[in-house]
């Protein structure tokens, strides 16, 4: 466990507190009831280190996109630990996003320079789900507008206490986080399009692959929709090259990619929770389908196997 621990050098330890610090935004930047936060990249003399970055009060968010340049003044601090057993553990939250710190910051200054490379999809990503965000909040209630961010782009910050509580209560709190399923629905779409449009199997496979990655990168790249996406680029890859495929070894794969990139993501909850029910449905859809008869119309066992799932 220490081994996989975040980063946390001796003189950064020494100089918590209030300080600036020179970084790279590495991360979206969410939405939280106390605020908007997003992950701070900086170098130590023991190699780079993560923190949760705290926006001050009334900065624009859209500023903060991943890639840019950053100078920040504020106060440094351990994340915290649970007092009780099952309580609050912020250390272990922010581990699996590989940060050892939270900075809560006074002032921000922004590069006005683009992101370069790679940086420059994520952050056209985050601008995109900004302007989704507002389309719904124009033309939707309050409410509605928070149940359908959460249920599109898994940010349910804006539900008040009682509606999230009644959300909670009624066992649907699954359903406002961005899952892999998300991912499928988007790379089904852009295929559509594809089909729709006259292209061909490679070019409808391209396109369902970077509408995929996409999605998952406006809504955070969280490792339930990188196990998707992963999923998704594999299957697509084993078509396009007349490579035998099975959901089992593209589930592998992306399972040995996140642990690789990530060992911290990979072993969070909601990885193992992600790769966990998919691989419980593997194992449950053949029953499924042997337990409908075959005699069946093929879209009332579709619909009947498609329950049983859910």
């Amino acid at each position: 466990a220490r081994a996989l621990s975040p980063r946390r050098d001796p003189g950064w330890i020494a100089a918590r507190g209030e300080t600036r610090i020179a970084g790279r935004l590495v991360g979206p930047t969410r939405r939280a009831r106390s605020g908007w936060k997003v992950l701070l990249e900086f170098s130590s003399q023991t190699g780079y280190q993560r923190a949760q970055l705290w926006m001050p009060k009334g900065e624009d968010p859209r500023s903060a996109e991943p890639g840019r340049d950053v100078i920040v003044d504020g106060r440094l601090r351990f994340p915290l630990r649970p007092r009780d057993p099952g309580g609050f553990d912020e250390e272990s939250i922010l581990a699996a996003s590989g940060a050892a710190w939270v900075l809560h910051a006074r002032s921000v200054a922004v590069s006005t320079a683009a992101p370069a490379g790679l940086w420059r999809v994520a952050a056209w990503a985050q601008r995109a789900r900004f302007s989704a965000e507002e389309s719904f909040e124009k033309r939707l209630s309050p409410s509605r507008a928070g149940l359908l961010s959460g249920i599109v782009l898994g940010d349910a910050a804006t539900l008040d206490r009682d509606l999230a509580r009644a959300v909670r209560d009624a066992g649907g709190t699954h359903l406002l986080v961005a899952s892999g399923s998300n991912v499928g629905f988007a790379a089904a779409a852009a295929a559509l399009a594809a089909l729709g449009l006259g292209l061909r199997p490679a070019p409808r496979a391209l396109l369902a692959v970077a509408a995929g990655g996409f999605y998952a990168l406006m809504a955070g790249a969280d490792p339930p929709s990188l196990r998707a996406w992963l999923m998704l680029a594999a299957g697509s890859a084993a078509r396009l090259l007349d490579r035998q495929s099975s959901i089992s070894a593209a589930l592998t794969l992306s399972a040995a990619v996140l642990l690789a990139w990530s060992p911290l993501a990979a072993l969070s909850p909601g990885a193992l929770m992600s790769f966990g029910a998919c691989a419980a449905l593997l194992m449950a859809v053949p029953r499924l389908e042997a337990a409908v008869p075959r005699h069946w119309p093929r879209p009332a066992r579709g619909v009947l196997i498609l329950a049983g799932v859910s």
